[in-house]
């Protein structure tokens, strides 16, 4: 595995954790949020509510399919073992790449973040 590829998921991992913790710390990672008077969070920007729970309920799916997501090598190259999409899909040298499409997917929402790469867009 390049850097590049292993990169990826510990740069995804650290949004992750930057979500938990503000959510945990009661703050979102925007800086256009108002609190409701029911607790939840408004993004003045993208008009939608987005509450402490929801976030950490968000984080935990995410650890999870970033978890479930490991490299195999085949070939003498690598693609995901673990996910249906990547597994049921015949091995084709660029097109099931590690790190698959489901990891690039799930980085994608924070491609505005410090670190992201180009080069990860699905």
């Amino acid at each position: 595995m390049t850097t590049v590829e292993t990169d990826l998921v510990a740069w995804l991992l650290d949004q992750v954790a930057v979500d938990e913790r503000a959510a945990r710390d009661g703050h979102s990672a925007c800086a256009h949020v108002d609190l409701c008077d029911d607790g939840s969070e408004f993004d003045e920007v993208f008009g939608f509510r987005n509450g402490p729970a929801r976030v950490l309920a968000e984080c935990d799916a995410k650890w999870r399919i970033i978890a479930d997501h490991k490299p195999v090598e085949v070939d003498g190259g690598f693609r995901c073992g673990s996910c249906g999409p990547c597994v049921d899909c015949a091995w084709d040298a660029g097109a099931n790449e590690w790190p698959c499409i489901t990891l690039r997917l799930l980085a994608l929402p924070y491609a505005d973040r410090p670190g992201y790469r180009q080069e990860w867009a699905p």
